[in-house]
């Protein structure tokens, strides 16, 4: 068995039968990152 092919197609299936969703906004990550250099910033 040949696992790149294998994955190869596993893979063709997936994105074949996806759904595209677009997002918009400020990433989860860089809120938070913002919110923790407030936070670092206010205790000192």
């Amino acid at each position: 068995m040949e696992y790149p092919t294998l994955a190869n197609a596993i893979l063709d299936r997936l994105v074949n039968n996806a759904h595209k969703i677009q997002l918009t906004g400020d990433s989860m990550r860089k809120v938070q990152g913002e919110q923790e250099l407030i936070l670092k910033s206010t205790e000192s």
